[in-house]
């Protein structure tokens, strides 16, 4: 059974996501920096939530939309921060 996209991107930001902490390892402890990559790699994902996020304005290939903050957990809270908030918006919108 597949999660809404809502879902997905909550999995992904509480469980996929880096919280910038320690050194990085790609997939180290199955976290990922990239906020993309949290969402792709999590299990049973909605396959529309790439389209979803690029209707939102966001890149989903960029590495760099989240440059202005300083790296490491500033940087990976604006990233848990943006998954949120879309998984928010994704509810409203009934996706």
């Amino acid at each position: 059974m597949s999660l809404t996209i809502a879902e997905t991107l909550r999995q992904a930001a509480e469980y996929y996501l880096w919280d910038g902490e320690g050194e990085y390892a790609y997939g180290n402890d199955g976290r990922y920096m990239y906020s993309c990559d949290a969402v792709y790699w999590s299990k049973d994902f909605n396959k529309n939530w790439g389209v979803f996020l690029e209707e939102l304005g966001v890149l989903t290939w960029s590495t760099s939309q989240f440059n202005e903050f300083p790296a490491g957990p500033v940087r990976q809270a604006a990233r848990y921060a943006w998954l949120l908030f879309a998984a928010d918006i994704a509810e409203e919108w009934g996706v």
